[in-house]
């Protein structure tokens, strides 16, 4: 848990995005676990992780009983944010006292490990970095990312806490909107504390295409139909 929140901490989602996805028009500061500007758009029980406070995240790495074992940064070089986030967390990693070795590999290869649950010496690994579509995150019954039930099915990383799930439990079975609103800021209350994650911050995914193609969905996700070319 410290060496979570020691993560936590060290993050500057200023410094990510930058790296990640430069001009600023591009992405925002975002501290919501369920998609800023969406209904279940809460910061609740973030103020503390609003600023990187480096000498916190070092008393917690000293706290968390860190033995100085290698941690294994696995990563997509293939995709520019990708590698851009691993290469920063690994510097801020070392300079809050952790022992670092990144393993940069194309994604598929990332995509496939990361769902080894060995010891990082025999094939798995400690972090990694990806991103995903605001409309799946947008909702604590449909976010992956933040389904911490502890029977190990859940999205890799495998995230547990007993109280969450409760809560979510609560929420997807709540028909009163007010209830249903004030169960999702005590669930993000929750997730700042337990931290499942660490949130770097969310962008905007341009998409581009030429003159002579019509038809174009606009939606949060790319669709290969209703498009003609002329």
């Amino acid at each position: 848990m410290k060496a979570r929140l020691a993560l936590a901490h060290m993050s500057n989602q200023v410094d990510y995005m930058t790296a990640a996805y430069g001009d600023r028009k591009w992405w925002i500061e975002c501290y919501a676990f369920w998609v800023c500007g969406t209904p279940n758009g809460t910061e609740a029980g973030s103020d503390n992780f609003r600023k990187p406070n480096i000498e916190l995240a070092r008393q917690l790495v000293k706290e968390s009983g860190y033995d100085g074992r290698k941690l294994i940064i696995i990563g997509g070089a293939d995709i520019p944010a990708y590698n851009a986030m691993s290469l920063l967390t690994a510097e801020k990693m070392k300079s809050i006292g952790f022992n670092v070795e990144l393993q940069m590999t194309d994604w598929g290869s990332v995509a496939g490990r990361r769902a080894k649950k060995d010891a990082p010496e025999q094939g798995g690994w400690n972090i990694f970095h990806t991103t995903a579509n605001g409309a799946h995150l947008a909702s604590p019954i449909t976010s992956p990312s933040t389904i911490m039930t502890c029977d190990g099915k859940n999205f890799v990383g495998w995230p547990c806490d007993e109280v969450v799930e409760r809560m979510r439990d609560q929420y997807m079975k709540e028909g009163d909107p007010a209830k249903q609103k004030a169960l999702v800021e005590q669930m993000h209350k929750r997730l700042w504390e337990v931290i499942p994650y660490v949130p770097l911050g969310q962008f905007k995914q341009p998409f581009l295409w030429r003159k002579n193609v019509t038809g174009v969905v606009r939606a949060g996700t790319l669709v290969f139909w209703n498009i003609d070319k002329s």
